[in-house]
């Protein structure tokens, strides 16, 4: 009866190619995990690209097609891009150094199409591009008008109260000769300006100014005695109306009866 006998050599042997092969099959597969995702990562990144330009390309066809000009929010029908994204992707901010067709006039800041800048608008000298330093400036700019315009307003508002409707501003001027209807001195916005400041009329609040004030007069100047309309348009929105009225102020001549007459 013969006995079949493995050696320790073959035993081993044996161990060892099996062990290769399970290594070869785990690079395999890890190969094969890393290829994939790679693949998936750059599909993913290709679509993300072509949607983004199919969008903006979709954009600038359905907003200006000739220019090439966002709008100034960049607001579509379906989606809304932040100006900050445009500029960002394909658009940039200009300066316009002359009235351009179809995108706007001088000294306007738009967001145009980066080629159309870079080919046709700084070449020919039609704008420059803008600085994000003049952005800011822009943004404080129109934040500290629109908070003027509402400062001027309450200041109106604030004014008509205290001063009502019935308000007279009283005058003594000299004439301009005896018994003339016509003042010596013009009286000006400025002299309305000061004489209710003297008076306490107005606070340091009140922003009146000169060019604010409106004699109701051919000549825009009180020159003659008597009560005249003057409209203190501090807002448009708000109606303040004032009564200058205009008297002769009386001369004193009593300083003349002491001159002792020339040749007596």
């Amino acid at each position: 009866m013969s006995t079949f006998c493995i050696s320790p050599l073959q035993l081993q042997s044996r161990h060892t190619g099996k062990s290769r092969i399970h290594n070869r099959f785990y690079l395999l597969v890890r190969v094969l995990a890393v290829y994939t995702y790679l693949t998936l990562v750059i599909i993913h990144s290709y679509a993300l690209r072509l949607s983004r330009n199919r969008y903006y390309a979709s954009v600038t066809h359905q907003t200006y097609p000739k220019a090439f000009v966002a709008p100034s929010i960049s607001q579509t029908q379906g989606r809304h891009i932040s100006p900050l994204n445009a500029q960002r992707w394909s658009y940039t901010r200009v300066t316009l150094l002359k009235d351009t067709p179809q995108v706007g006039k001088e000294g306007d800041v738009v967001l145009v199409n980066r080629n159309y800048a870079f080919n046709y608008l700084v070449p020919f000298g039609f704008a420059r591009y803008t600085t994000r330093a003049e952005l800011i400036g822009l943004t404080l700019q129109k934040d500290y008008k629109d908070a003027l315009v509402n400062v001027r307003k309450a200041s109106a508002m604030h004014l008509k109260n205290r001063l009502g409707d019935n308000t007279v501003l009283q005058f003594e001027v000299p004439a301009e000769a005896k018994g003339s209807d016509r003042v010596l001195t013009p009286i000006l916005p400025i002299h309305i300006i000061d004489h209710m400041r003297q008076k306490r009329m107005l606070l340091v609040v009140d922003m009146l100014r000169e060019q604010d004030v409106k004699i109701i007069t051919e000549e825009g100047v009180i020159n003659r005695f008597g009560e005249h309309r003057v409209q203190l348009n501090v807002d448009p929105d708000v109606n303040i109306e004032v009564i200058a009225n205009v008297k002769e102020q009386p001369v004193d001549t009593n300083f003349l009866q002491d001159v002792v007459p020339f040749g007596s």
